[in-house]
């Protein structure tokens, strides 16, 4: 449990940082195509490092609560008084079913899908570089980045698609089953329904939204 909290508070923390990166390119690249592609990118990755960071703060969090046993229950050791700090955070920040409907609805969308199909390419090619390194110590991870990479591809074309044709669909929370169907030919693959999480979303009404 230890090791999963450490690994979901750096994912959480690289997104964050890979957010801030694209808000300072934004305002200092060289030229008015890089500020402005900087500006989409950080456009969509604003919503996803606010939901992804607040959730997986209130998941490790609870994990905290759960390594000190009964112990963590109580106040005397502070890890609940954590736990409930950090379930603010989803609710100051949008709330996350707020991000998913704003993701969705207006950041997907942007330049007519090219900024998000971007930077799948670019964590395509990230797996590509993994696989194609061969060393040991990376074991499965290029293998599951692939698979990853692969169904949020395929969840974005089909959420691309719902959204100009059926908004309503768009923010459904289930996605058909070949957009996070993946390889179970290696462990822990066989499903990454979970990682779509951020996109299950109370029906509100789109314009709450903006």
């Amino acid at each position: 449990m230890l090791l999963t909290m450490r690994a979901l508070t750096r994912a959480a923390r690289a997104l964050s940082y890979a957010t801030a990166v694209a808000l300072d390119r934004a305002q200092r690249g060289p030229d008015e195509a890089a500020r402005k592609s900087a500006h989409e990118r950080a456009s969509l990755l604003t919503p996803v490092a606010k939901a992804f960071s607040t959730d997986i703060g209130n998941e490790v969090a609870s994990l905290g609560v759960q390594v000190h046993g009964g112990m963590g229950y109580i106040e005397e050791t502070g890890a609940a008084q954590y736990y409930r700090d950090a379930r603010i955070a989803a609710i100051y920040e949008g709330t996350n079913g707020i991000q998913a409907i704003d993701l969705v609805t207006r950041k997907l969308p942007l330049a007519g899908g090219a900024t998000v199909l971007a930077y799948i390419g670019e964590l395509k090619r990230t797996a590509q570089a993994v696989n194609a390194s061969n060393d040991p110590d990376f074991g499965w991870t290029g293998v599951r980045l692939k698979d990853a990479t692969d169904a949020l591809e395929r969840a974005t074309h089909w959420l691309l698609g719902s959204q100009r044709n059926d908004v309503a669909a768009a923010l459904d929370d289930r996605l058909p089953d070949d957009c996070v169907r993946v390889s179970a030919a290696h462990p822990s693959t066989a499903d990454l329904g979970p990682m779509f999480g951020t996109l299950s979303v109370e029906k509100l009404p789109v314009e709450q939204a903006a």
